[in-house]
């Protein structure tokens, strides 16, 4: 069984007020380094209780806006290399007022970094301010930055991403818990000098790879090309959570997608590039860290999103 969703450019014309107009459209992208300057609460997983303890050499994470005008309608698609993005409404009620788009034609996410903070005014308040206050502006430089592009769309594929609920071929007695990035006998708040043996039934659905069950492998784009004729921004949409490093890892990373990113821009020298999180309810890297024996690893990271990096660079 394969998923398949539809182009990015269908909702984007849609929001537009007309396909024909992605013709004559204009597009400007800007980010923001929003990484981390201290100590912040990571989100993602019930398995830690502690600050985080540094930046992975060379990871950065960013605020990434990117505006289309098409006529008298402008779109701006925002999204942050984070977990767990909140006040969606306020803060489009915020950007409208401020740049005149539309609340409706703002669209605010992020892309489920599990190695990353979550927006919390009391648990992350230094960090949090950080993020709300590059919002505006960086949607301000993106329309700033707004030039004649043309729209090309490709698809290609990718198995980084790997089906999440594992099936129990037979009866086993062990001492990992259902996911051991929330609630272990070995690590973080429920560690116990005295683990007690949990059987599972054969049959039973449990946290972990299941390399025969459904994903979306599909890798979307959405190429714009400035007037020159060089790729400009480039919007990749894929179906994977940001769970590589599991609940025991305690340093700040971009994760897969950042890495994919990073490595796509760097072959093709001025490209801006924006990752728009696919439906992933049940679907993981093929490796994380914490499940199925794997430990956490930002070599193994980074491995798979240069992976999916040559893909997205091939189409």
């Amino acid at each position: 069984m394969r998923l398949r969703i539809r182009s990015l450019i269908i909702p984007l014309a849609l929001l537009l007020g007309s396909s024909c107009a992605i013709a004559q459209c204009k597009a400007g992208f800007a980010k923001t380094d929003i990484t981390p300057g201290g100590p912040v609460s990571l989100g993602g997983y019930e398995l830690r209780k502690a600050p985080s303890d540094g930046v992975y050499p060379g990871e950065k994470l960013y605020l990434r806006a990117l505006v289309f005008e098409c006529g008298d309608a402008r779109v701006v698609f925002l999204e942050a290399d984070i977990i767990g993005f909140r006040d969606h409404d306020s803060w489009r009620g915020r950007i409208a007022q401020e740049t005149a788009i539309p609340a409706d034609h703002i669209l605010i996410g992020d892309v489920h970094n599990h190695a990353a903070p979550a927006p919390d005014p009391v648990g992350n308040a230094a960090w949090t301010r950080q993020l709300e206050q590059a919002m505006v502006p960086t949607v301000q430089q993106a329309i700033a930055a707004l030039r004649p592009v043309k729209l090309a769309t490709g698809q290609g594929s990718s198995h980084i991403a790997v089906n999440r609920r594992a099936i129990r071929p037979a009866d086993l007695d062990s001492f990992a818990t259902y996911d051991e990035n929330n609630r272990s006998q070995s690590f973080g708040e429920f560690k116990t000098d005295h683990p007690v043996m949990i059987h599972e039934f054969a049959g039973e659905a449990r946290l972990g790879a299941n390399p025969g069950g459904p994903i979306d492998e599909a890798v979307q784009l959405v190429r714009l090309d400035d007037e020159k004729g060089q790729p400009y921004a480039l919007m990749i949409h894929y179906a994977c959570h940001g769970t590589s490093l599991g609940g025991r890892n305690s340093k700040v990373s971009a994760e897969w997608m950042g890495r994919m990113e990073s490595y796509v821009e760097s072959q093709f020298p001025g490209l801006n590039t924006i990752y728009l999180q696919g439906a992933a309810g049940d679907i993981n890297p093929r490796v994380v860290g914490g499940l199925d024996g794997n430990v956490d690893s930002i070599e193994t990271t980074h491995a798979l999103g240069e992976e999916i990096g040559r893909e997205v660079a091939r189409v």
